[in-house]
């Protein structure tokens, strides 16, 4: 998951004219020195051995206790904060992609700047991606059908709101315990929001475990006791699980068939509007 967000988040910044690099024409190379250079994305793991200020797309992630590391698809390298100017009206947390502008200091990533990723708005990402017969998904038939689906969303979707939940690992007891405390805060709401759930729904792949099946299906009623526990979203609310690449079933097809009713049984008897 995170290589597919890193690249997705990668694809966005380099069609941005500040990181991508300009054809210029004889006579004109002078358009560098009026501001008009751009920058280049440096890998981390190609940061030792070269100088200067570079500038890097990476996850923030938290290796040892208390310090900080940039992550990419290449490799992982320390940073110090200490003298970071941080570019952005929201928040900068563990696992966010963030670009990174600073220098190599003592095998140390030196960080001067650090902002969100450059944003693009919906209509720019549709351009780029140059829809003609149907949507990015082709779950719609035509572009017609999805102009309706879109005059419905603007009808009955304003009041909308969407949970969604990551590694979602069932066999972690604190996992359980703060789906437990979160389902309980929306008990009383109304409406109730779409509960999106993402594996791998363990820490671990059970399918070569003994008694994997049997552990899995195990979890899956755990989850089913602890939604029932809140009548009004057990009854109410939409709970949309998504599988992850080491969950039951079928691993290699994309998109990735549901996770099979043997191991879901109990929570889709529970929980009337569960989707799998």
């Amino acid at each position: 998951m995170f290589a597919q967000r890193y690249a997705l988040v990668q694809q966005r910044i380099l069609k941005q004219d500040l990181f991508r690099p300009k054809l210029v024409a004889a006579g004109k190379s002078s358009s560098s020195k009026q501001g008009g250079g751009t920058h280049t994305l440096t890998p981390v793991e190609s940061l030792l051995g070269r100088s200067g200020v570079k500038f890097l797309l990476g996850m923030v992630v938290q290796v040892e206790e208390g310090r900080y590391y940039l992550e990419d698809h290449t490799a992982q390298v320390p940073m110090d904060l200490s003298q970071a100017s941080v570019l952005t009206d929201g928040f900068i947390t563990e696992n966010s992609i963030v670009l990174v502008e600073g220098e190599m200091m003592d095998g140390v990533l030196l960080v001067h700047r650090m902002g969100s990723p450059i944003i693009e708005t919906r209509q720019d990402a549709l351009d780029t991606i140059g829809l003609q017969n149907s949507d990015i998904f082709n779950s719609m038939s035509s572009l017609s059908e999805l102009e309706k689906l879109k005059e419905q969303e603007i009808e009955h979707g304003e009041e909308g709101m969407f949970v969604i939940l990551s590694d979602v690992h069932l066999d972690n007891p604190i996992v359980m315990e703060k789906l437990d405390t979160l389902l309980e805060g929306f008990q009383d709401m109304t409406p109730l929001p779409v509960f999106i759930f993402m594996g791998n729904f363990t820490s671990m792949p059970l399918s070569a475990a003994r008694d994997g099946t049997k552990i899995m299906t195990g979890y899956f009623e755990e989850l089913a006791n602890i939604i029932c526990k809140h009548r009004h979203v057990a009854d109410e609310g939409r709970f949309v699980f998504v599988p992850g690449p080491n969950d039951p079933g079928m691993a290699a097809i994309m998109p990735r068939p549901p996770i099979p009713n043997y191991f879901t049984g109990a929570l889709r008897t529970k929980v009337p509007h569960a989707v799998f």
